[in-house]
């Protein structure tokens, strides 16, 4: 990895937003390369830096831009729990309902933020997704009631709002 992107990745993982913008209006073909197979955008959202992502996309980076794997941004914080981070990415336009990846197959595994969130325990993470609007109707292998059975707080959550 070139330096510069070492510079890039220090200051994002220490969340120096000042030197994060400093580093892009310097390089901005930081803002659509691939760092280590993800982009800024994931990386922000990967970093828990929620402060970053309405500046990535001000610069022109979108919220939905997928990685090298095909994975979205909003992906990594709903796996992770990070809700002011999945919070901005949805006011900065990320898909609510709209995460899918390609697989080596070449089958479309269709999930969304909200089966992440219910998959990994999120509860106040599964709380904001059915505030904004997250459809509980997901197009997925398993049930999102069946995957929240390991979550009694987040199955009763979701029944709340069939």
């Amino acid at each position: 990895m070139s330096e510069i992107k070492k510079q890039f990745n220090r200051a994002t993982e220490s969340k120096d937003l000042k030197e994060v913008l400093h580093i892009l209006s310097k390089h901005p073909e930081l803002l659509s390369c691939f760092i280590g197979g993800i982009t800024a955008m994931h990386l922000a959202a990967d970093c828990d830096f929620p402060e970053l992502i309405p500046e990535l996309v001000r610069m022109g980076c979108s919220p939905n831009v997928l990685d090298e794997e095909g994975y979205p941004p909003i992906y990594f914080s709903c796996s992770e729990g990070l809700v002011s981070v999945v919070d901005e990415l949805l006011k900065c336009g990320a898909d609510i309902d709209g995460l899918r990846k390609v697989e080596s197959s070449g089958n479309i595994e269709q999930t969304t933020p909200l089966v992440c969130a219910v998959r990994n325990g999120h509860l106040e993470l599964v709380q904001l997704l059915i505030a904004k609007g997250a459809s509980l109707n997901v197009k997925d292998p398993i049930p999102l009631l069946e995957r929240a059975k390991s979550f009694p707080e987040i199955e009763e959550e979701l029944l709340r709002h069939k």
